[in-house]
């Protein structure tokens, strides 16, 4: 559940739950690719590599004209990670974050940055495994 997110980010990170990564889960654009592919099929808008203006960045995927989807591969540096989240968090259209990561990250978890709701799914948590 996303605390105070919309309904539309609650039904993307439930897409994005559903989905199983092939063995080996392959690079992190294959885990876009996957992802995206799922986003289109439910119904979602997706755009890819977008560059946000003011130093925000370029983000994964920008979904439903206002949701971000960050994903993260193998074991990424947590505090580079939330110092991105925020850049992302901060910039005035987007309306929330979902943060994708292979595995686990330490103490990371569902909430809100700047006023805007971030979700965090850890794949291999959705599938049952324990990182």
């Amino acid at each position: 559940m996303i605390p105070h997110g919309t309904m539309e980010m609650a039904r993307a990170v439930q897409v994005i739950r559903a989905i199983r990564l092939p063995a080996p889960a392959g690079t992190e654009a294959a885990i876009v690719d996957l992802i995206a592919d799922a986003m289109v099929a439910d119904g979602h808008t997706v755009r890819r590599e977008v560059r946000l203006p003011r130093v925000a960045g370029r983000v994964d995927l920008w979904v439903d004209d206002g949701l971000v989807v960050e994903v993260k591969r193998g074991k990424p540096n947590t505090a580079r990670v939330r110092h991105q989240v925020a850049r992302y968090a901060a910039h005035p259209r987007v309306r929330g974050v979902i943060l994708v990561s292979e595995r686990g990250l330490l103490g990371m978890s569902d909430c809100h940055v700047e006023g805007t709701p971030v979700a965090y799914v850890a794949l291999s948590v959705a599938w049952g495994v324990v990182t």
